[in-house]
């Protein structure tokens, strides 16, 4: 445009070029700064559901955390009294195992006697005769 000459630009009338630069550099300067609040706005929200993300995130970890150490707690009552159990089980198979084999070398002596009676009354048997 010649120097003097009226300008249209956007609706405002300018009467010279230098003054048409300007205008375009308030508009870009204006559109930059809309767009770099709307961004930061933009990340202000991702930020804040980021958050609300991670807390309740740290929330369900201090719950998970909770029921393992409760768990670990039942486990170790439940390998406690298997221990218990074990004993008792191995103590009972020990005394079970005494008590046959003395039951054997009763059933042993029994027989042994038997026989000694039987072979006695044979003898007196003989001896009679």
């Amino acid at each position: 445009a010649e120097e003097g000459t009226e300008i249209v630009f956007d609706g405002e009338v300018a009467f010279d070029e230098d003054r048409v630069v300007v205008k375009d550099a308030e508009n870009k300067a204006v559109e930059i700064a809309a767009a770099f609040a709307e961004s930061v706005e933009d990340s202000r929200l991702v930020f804040s559901a980021a958050s609300a993300e991670a807390r309740s995130e740290t929330e369900l970890f201090e719950i998970a955390r909770q029921d393992l150490t409760e768990q670990e707690v039942i486990l170790a009552e439940a390998k406690e009294a298997l221990e218990e159990v074990s004993n008792r089980n191995r103590r009972l198979k020990d005394a079970a195992e005494r008590a046959l084999a003395e039951a054997r070398s009763n059933r042993e002596y029994a027989d042994n006697a038997e026989n000694r009676v039987a072979a006695v009354k044979a003898l007196l048997d003989k001896s009679h005769n």
